[in-house]
Formats: C-alpha cells, structure tokens, sequence
C-alpha cells in the first residue's frame, strides 16, 4: 500500500519517554483516577503512587514487569508517567491543574464500560487497546513503526539497540528526501543530524527503544510466548498485519492521520479474523437509527458544558469504537463524518454538525 506526504507535516515522535515509562496500564489508571476533576501535578502523583502501591503485585503475572511505578522521595517514576500521558493527549493542564482531554475521557468512558481483569489490571482491554495502538500512531509512528520493523529480522534487546541507528537513518532520510513541507523537511534534517552525532548509540537508544518494545507488548503487537519463553521480541499476527499493510512512501512505511482514522481499524480487525460488516453495507435506515443512537450516548457521556454542545472528534472516535466490538459493524472517521451530516435534520433527535479540517475536530449541537 502506498501514500503521499502532502497530509504529512511534521514529525510524529513524543519526547517524554524513558527506560522506567513502559507500562501503558498506568495510563489508564491516571485517566480513571482523574476522572472529571482536576487535579494538581502532585495530587495525581500522590493518588497514582498509592494505586501503584496497592497493585503492583500484579505485574508479577504480567507480560512483562519492566517500567514498575514505585513511590518515592523525588517521585521520579510518577513524574515520567503523567508526562508520558500528556505527550500521547490523554492528559493536559490548564492554569496549573491536570485533566483529561478528548480523547483521554474517550478512554474512560470506554473502560468503565467494562469490568477489569481481576488477574492483571495492566492487561489492557480490547477498546482500550486499540485507542493506545491509534493514540501512539497518531503521534509516534516515527519511532514506533521503525521499532516494531526491526523485530521482524532482529529479536534480542541487544541485536535491536546494535541496529536501530542505521535503521532510523534511513526512515528520516525518506521524510527528507520526499517530503514538500518545509517544516517536515527541517524536524527530518534535524532527527538526522541528531542520530548521526550519538557517539554511544546505545546509551541514547535505550530510553527511545525499550520503552516502545513494551508498549508494544502491552498493545499485543508482538508475540507474548516467545517474550515469555525467550525473552525475545517478535512480530505478533496482529503486528504482522500492521506492518505488511502500512502506507508505504519509498519502501518505508510513512503512517498518515487520515491512515489511521480510515484504514487501521479494518487492519486490526483483519488481524484478528473479525466477522465484520463494512458501514457501507449497512442499511441507510438502519445507519441512521445508529447514528441517532450514538448522539444520545455522546451527549450522556461527553457533554461538560450546560449548553447542548459535544466535540465531533471525541463523538467519532467513541463511536467508532463501539461500533466496532459491541455491533461488529466496521466503520472509518469520513464514513461517520458523512453521516452526522445527512442525518442531522431527519428525525429525532435533531442536531447541528460542523466539522474544521484545521482542528481536526468540529462539534455537535443539540437545538435548545
């Protein structure tokens, strides 16, 4: 599969990783921890770092038990977890407070929807999974695509970390040469220069690499036997998948955001041999009993304001979603885009849908 750059921009890499961050669950306790509030730096250090106290134990039947989140003086591990979720917009401050953004009450609305694993509370669920493997995407593929390739041929910590140099050379070397934006141009020149001048890669690869090889194994993209047996790191079916059917630019595999709101749900779906009904399959009659469905539910779930007004963005996203693992009907973000729009003045209820290409982002209004 092959795609251009124009929608390509800059750079998706986040900054705030290190060796400690690899446990995703964290994440998902943060926003269940936060919930409608907001709280202070410290405060959702303090409540994560009592949840951590109370539940690490479980890691002990984990995949994999790196990155544990342990109190202390500096509070250092906290510190590298509520900035991990920042960077991936789960969590943002305001006026010196944290609280979660769009997507980050996508997820808890998502995860209150269904009980945790009693057994392992860092075992993500399926919805929950696939808005961490949409999240990182959207936001790290440049990092997170060429780590994941490098499991395909190299599967010890010390072949990847021995490899990953050259390898990365070659993906920001890609950007640079086939890319129009000038911005993009500049972060791929500078990334080059960057990787080119570290004198122990290993040393500056290690915070970028193991953490992405956890993430990795936390989001099921890799095989959990042979990391069990082996302690090796391999391409599951899932992640298989992932790579074979990337957009490709040059031979490197260059993910979109259209890529991931269009064509990464069905890939997932594909992975797993889903039985799955595509939108455009559905009766129009019955699509738009969905849709109304999906107002109502949003408007319960996501509406902060008193006025009759949701983020159209956050409404898809869930939507999506759900409609996915609760109904099996396999949908995109401009298949549901287009239906806001034609259903919005049939029917009850009734509604007001603008969308903004520059945001990304656009709402609905309920009539008052």
């Amino acid at each position: 599969m092959t795609d251009n750059l124009e929608s390509f921009d800059k750079l998706k890499i986040i900054g705030s990783t290190n060796t400690q961050t690899r446990r995703l669950g964290y994440l998902v306790q943060m926003c269940n921890l936060l919930g409608d509030q907001y709280l202070s730096f410290s405060e959702l250090q303090d409540r994560i770092e009592d949840w951590a106290e109370k539940n690490n134990t479980f890691l002990k039947n984990h995949i994999s038990n790196k990155g544990i989140l342990r109190s202390s003086i500096q509070a250092l591990a906290s510190k590298r977890y509520i900035e991990l979720a920042q960077a991936l917009q789960l969590v943002t401050e305001i006026s010196g407070y944290l609280r979660l953004t769009k997507t980050g009450r996508v997820l808890l609305a998502l995860d209150k929807e269904t009980s945790t694993d009693e057994n392992d509370p860092f075992k993500l669920k399926n919805k929950i999974l696939l808005l961490l493997i949409y999240q990182i995407l959207s936001l790290d593929s440049d990092y997170f695509i060429p780590i994941l390739e490098l499991t395909v041929t190299y599967h010890t910590q010390k072949q990847i970390l021995e490899n990953a140099q050259p390898h990365l050379l070659e993906h920001f070397r890609t950007l640079e040469t086939q890319t129009s934006s000038m911005l993009l141009l500049s972060e791929a020149q500078g990334r080059i220069e960057q990787i080119q001048h570290w004198t122990k890669p290993v040393k500056y690869l290690e915070h970028l690499i193991m953490p992405r090889l956890h993430w990795l194994l936390d989001l099921e993209l890799l095989d959990w036997t042979s990391f069990q047996k082996s302690n090796e790191f391999i391409p599951s079916v899932t992640g298989s998948f992932l790579i074979n059917l990337a957009p490709t630019v040059n031979n490197q595999r260059i993910i979109t955001q259209s890529w991931c709101q269009n064509s990464l749900f069905s890939v997932w779906a594909e992975s797993l041999a889903l039985q799955t009904t595509p939108w455009n399959q559905v009766a129009e009659s019955h699509q738009k009993f969905i849709i109304q469905e999906y107002i109502r539910i949003g408007f319960d779930k996501f509406r902060t304001m008193q006025y009759q007004r949701i983020s159209a963005y956050q409404l898809i996203l869930f939507s999506l979603l759900s409609l996915l693992f609760d109904k099996n009907i396999l949908v995109g973000f401009e298949d549901l885009k287009i239906a806001l729009s034609k259903f919005a003045s049939v029917g009850e209820p009734r509604w007001e849908f603008s969308w903004f290409a520059i945001d990304d982002d656009g709402y609905i209004i309920l009539p008052r």
